[in-house]
């Protein structure tokens, strides 16, 4: 499995840049997968659902499924925050991961093994990618 990072600012352009580039991998027959990190706090689910209600009953996992997709969502409940290495062993076997994070998540922080950074000087706020082995 290969590991490309990118870090940036919001706004930045990671999400537009792996929205140009995914496409063209899958084109090629490779399966892709992607982390994305939120530095704030975030809900797949909405309230009235019971999904929603299993998670605020207590439940550790909730896994939703249908004919189309599945999820889970796994709640920390106080537990530390898992790192990013983590995390992509958590995915299933896929040929690219792409990563999309804080600057500071990627590279050794993350446990990633080696990380190489590139920086898009075009940009006011410069945006980070690294290739992570």
């Amino acid at each position: 499995m290969r590991i490309i990072g990118l870090a940036g600012w919001s706004g930045s352009g990671k999400t537009t840049l792996l929205t140009k580039v995914i496409p063209r991998i899958v084109e090629r027959g490779k399966r892709v997968s992607t982390l994305k990190h939120a530095h704030h706090g975030f809900d797949l689910d909405q309230p009235g659902k019971d999904s929603h209600a299993h998670r605020a009953a207590g439940a550790t996992e909730v896994l939703i499924a249908s004919a189309k997709r599945w999820a889970v969502m796994h709640e920390l409940r106080g537990a530390p925050e898992p790192a990013l290495r983590e995390l992509v062993h958590r995915l299933s076997p896929t040929d690219l991961v792409t990563l999309a994070a804080a600057a500071a998540l990627l590279g050794a922080a993350a446990g990633l093994a080696s990380c190489i950074p590139a920086w898009r000087a075009a940009r006011v706020d410069p945006q980070v990618a690294l290739r992570c082995e």
